[in-house]
């Protein structure tokens, strides 16, 4: 079965709120079939970590992590808070496609 990696950086007054948003988007761009390799197909995350950091730092930290439970296409999203833009998210992680 294949699985597509997604990184997307999405905006929201909360982590809740910017990974419904995000998910309601990719639903909107690419479909709702099951396979689209994207976020859309997520239904949780959990905080990689709960730094604020900068976003060069949360695409190195996505790249360490991108083997961890988050390399599970049925587990949760990532999510990373980014520091140099206010209530702003890096979700990263693998969905079926």
């Amino acid at each position: 079965m294949p699985v597509g990696y997604f990184c997307t950086i999405t905006e929201g007054k909360s982590p809740n709120e910017a990974f419904e948003h995000a998910v309601s988007q990719a639903k909107h761009e690419f479909g709702d079939t099951g396979r689209t390799g994207t976020i859309a197909e997520k239904t949780i995350y959990t905080m990689a970590t709960y730094e604020t950091l900068l976003e060069k730092d949360a695409q190195e930290l996505v790249e360490e992590l991108r083997s961890t439970i988050y390399s599970n296409e049925h587990g949760p999203a990532g999510c990373v808070r980014i520091l140099e833009k206010p209530k702003t998210y890096m979700f990263f992680g693998y969905s079926p496609s």
